[in-house]
């Protein structure tokens, strides 16, 4: 609504080439514990990961380190033979199905997945009950430049491998800021 989605424009493109392989290699890396499926570290986040890589070699099965190349694999390979989306469908599910059909032990399943909404549907937060609103409105105003900011490069970073129709910042704010609305009321948190 106010227009800020063009001063994401000014940003040059190497800064947002490097903002994007820095995200990758964060979730790389914080995903690792987890694709190799070493449970014993209790949390898999970033720094984290990075304190314990050495012990992933020492605690790593075979079974977990194929499953985990054969779908980087898929992911790079079949993007050249059907449509990426549908590729990257097959990349999830391949390596699902062999779990299933040789029935490998210790691989640890998402579980299941809801079958219906929550029974509170809507939930509006109590105002009374927030003491201390600076420190919401900070962490609010921190949240909202963090998110649009990694929104906004992502979406220049695509323009860029696509040069096709190109994104309109103000609309993918405003996008952006609907959908965080509507994902509060249903006590789902901040996305990008």
């Amino acid at each position: 609504v106010f227009r800020f989605g063009r001063f994401t424009k000014l940003i040059p493109s190497p800064v947002v080439s490097a903002f994007i392989a820095a995200i990758g290699f964060i979730i790389l890396v914080g995903e690792l514990p987890k694709a190799l499926q070493i449970s014993y570290l209790p949390d898999s986040g970033f720094i984290n990961a990075i304190v314990h890589i050495s012990d992933y070699a020492k605690h790593v099965a075979i079974v977990h380190l194929v499953l985990a190349l054969v779908t980087i694999m898929l992911i790079l390979i079949l993007p050249r033979l059907i449509p990426v989306s549908i590729a990257l469908l097959v990349a999830v599910i391949i390596p699902t199905v062999i779990v299933y059909v040789f029935n490998i032990p210790h691989i640890v399943l998402l579980g299941t997945i809801p079958q219906h909404l929550p029974m509170t549907l809507i939930h509006l937060p109590s105002l009374g009950q927030i003491t201390n609103w600076y420190g919401l409105v900070i962490a609010s105003v921190a949240v909202f430049l963090i998110a649009s900011l990694e929104t906004l490069l992502s979406s220049n970073a695509l323009d860029n491998m696509t040069k096709n129709k190109l994104h309109n910042p103000n609309q993918e704010l405003i996008g952006q800021g609907i959908a965080n609305l509507g994902a509060a009321l249903f006590g789902g948190s901040v996305v990008t």
